[in-house]
């Protein structure tokens, strides 16, 4: 996920249309019902770079990602 976050900010808007046409979003959102933290976290830093770079790709999903991140914050004493 660093790799594609990535050559995604390198080729800032011009990775526009690549996202758009797949289904990165999506296979993104499905990520986040894996338990792993550690996926989760890249999933997270990941959308949050889409959003940096490419933010009108993910705008419409952004609301469910945001609920999803809520959901999985949790404090240990």
């Amino acid at each position: 996920m660093d790799l594609i976050s990535s050559i995604f900010s390198a080729l800032d808007q011009k990775a526009l249309p690549i996202v758009m046409e797949s289904n990165l979003i999506l296979i993104l959102r499905e990520f986040l019902d894996i338990r792993d933290l550690c996926i989760k976290q890249y999933v997270f830093a990941m959308v949050g770079d889409l959003q940096k770079h490419l933010g009108t790709c993910i705008t419409e999903k952004l609301p469910e990602f945001i609920q999803c991140a809520t959901q999985n914050l949790f404090y240990n004493d």
